[in-house]
């Protein structure tokens, strides 16, 4: 039986109001997060290879531990957040077999890559208008993971860059002190940047979703 894997597809949301000089910056940024990510979160076992960006708005890329792919997700927002431009994507993860080995995902085939386009196209209706992000792996679990997920994006969503600048170093690890000294500010700064953030009950959401998909 071949083991489960995540195929993610992506868009950058409203992608069109970039310029072309913004856009190979973007696609700059994508490629460097991404290779952070992988550092970041080795567990996902990520295949480098596998990352590709296609003409448009999408990107796409494997975990080979399925498990972890939400989280994945989060932390590579969070990075991008860092930038000047600051692109934000909708992410679709699909779980399942990987068929077909190809350098370029996009020739290949397996329920993985059905259910993130599936996804994907999801994420681009009017039902899901402010998702962020979609993750389809069977009929039962589908239905637990979109109720957490509408949590989880709300919450992502209402982050100022501040905010995320600190959770960007909460979620490395760092404590609050070292954090108000990595970034400048006061202690009591940070900690009101955090507890706004509600990130305590979205790292719960994480434990969970990586329950439900593990």
């Amino acid at each position: 039986m071949k083991k489960n894997k995540a195929a993610i597809t992506c868009d950058i949301i409203n992608s069109r109001k970039y310029s072309s000089k913004d856009r190979k910056k973007i696609n700059s940024l994508l490629k460097k997060g991404f290779v952070e990510c992988c550092e970041l979160i080795p567990e996902a076992k990520a295949n480098k290879l596998s990352f590709s960006i296609v003409q448009g708005d999408e990107f796409q890329f494997i975990l080979d531990n399925a498990t972890f792919s939400y989280e994945f997700i989060v932390n590579y927002r969070l990075i991008l957040s860092r930038s000047d431009i600051s692109p934000i994507f909708r992410a679709s993860v699909g779980i399942g077999e990987i068929n077909i080995v190809d350098e370029n995902t996009y020739k290949m085939d397996g329920s993985a890559f059905h259910h993130s386009r599936v996804g994907i196209d999801l994420l681009k209706t009017k039902e899901y208008t402010n998702r962020l992000t979609c993750i389809n792996y069977n009929e039962k679990k589908n239905i637990h993971l979109d109720i957490i997920l509408k949590y989880q994006d709300f919450f992502e969503s209402n982050w100022t860059k501040k905010q995320k600048e600190a959770i960007y170093w909460n979620l490395r690890g760092l404590t609050f002190k070292n954090i108000s000294k990595k970034i400048n500010i006061t202690f009591q700064g940070v900690e009101k940047r955090i507890y706004n953030s509600n990130l305590q009950l979205f790292k719960e959401g994480i434990i969970y979703i990586r329950s439900l998909i593990k």
